[in-house]
């Protein structure tokens, strides 16, 4: 589904730039990008959805990259869009109705569809979403978690291909964290190919496939959760927050205990101490 080959992306009047040779995303797969802050997470993010170079003017990209087979160099952001659906981090800059159901329809209407079919995936998309009681809502009067629920469903309305999410946690209080866990759980249920950029690892990393890490603009890591975590000095040099479990699990290593295989949740964790 994504394919990144020789990529290479520097903005003009900063020394930043970001480089990865390949990277791959397959169907139905949920990856996480993470790393600390300044480390490209966000640039692979608009590399991949076609935001650079097309939109971001003073971002310069050399090399390859492929979604659904559509080069993002080459094929209009308009095109790309029917394909790839991308969050923002701020879910503001992406809200334009008056209401919920006004927002969740903006899309649809520029692209044409029946008012049957636009009505049917409205009502599909609030169900999925768990927004049923907030239809006629005055968009302003929203919560950040309930804005950030807007922002993917209007998305996910679209019926993209492939999801792609900037730090959509961030920000949010806990409640308003489970609200969007919930929303990702269900896409993952449902086999979406997702691409989340996020430094919170604890709440996500049941979710995930494989991590992909980034430092100083460099692929660092490409690995399952386990291989990933259990590799202490690599994730505390990203300045991420690791799972409780997982710290729990560092401190007893360094006193000695043998941890195999290494645990990721709490019920591995007690196996791994007390023996199955």
């Amino acid at each position: 589904m994504i394919s990144v080959e020789g990529l290479s992306c520097r903005y003009e009047g900063k020394g930043f730039e970001l480089r990865i040779e390949r990277l791959e995303v397959k169907e139905g797969e949920f990856v996480l990008v993470t790393g600390p802050s300044g480390s490209g997470k966000s640039t692979l993010a608009y590399c991949l959805s076609g935001l650079i170079p097309q939109c971001i003017k003073n971002a310069r990209m050399l090399g390859r990259v492929t979604v659904c087979g559509m080069d993002t160099t080459k094929t209009p952001v308009c095109e790309l869009s029917k394909r790839v659906g991308f969050v923002l981090q701020n879910p503001e800059a992406q809200i334009f109705g008056m209401t919920v159901e006004e927002d969740l329809a903006f899309g649809l209407e520029n692209l044409g569809v029946p008012y049957d079919e636009m009505r049917r995936r409205v009502d599909e998309t609030l169900n999925l979403m768990g927004m049923r009681g907030l239809r006629d809502r005055d968009t302003s009067s929203l919560s950040g978690g309930m804005k950030q629920k807007l922002a993917i469903a209007s998305v996910l309305i679209m019926r993209p291909d492939v999801l792609i999410l900037d730090e959509p946690l961030a920000n949010l209080d806990p409640k308003e964290t489970n609200g969007i866990l919930s929303v990702l759980y269900s896409l993952k249920r449902i086999g979406k190919t997702v691409v989340v950029v996020e430094r919170r690892l604890g709440e996500l990393s049941p979710l995930v496939d494989r991590i992909v890490a980034l430092k100083d603009g460099r692929l660092v890591a490409d690995e399952s959760p386990r291989p990933f975590f259990e590799d202490e000095e690599l994730v505390k040099g990203l300045n991420v927050v690791p799972p409780k479990v997982v710290e729990v699990a560092y401190e007893l290593r360094r006193r000695g205990l043998k941890l195999e295989p290494f645990p990721l949740s709490e019920r591995e964790l007690v196996r791994s101490v007390v023996g199955r």
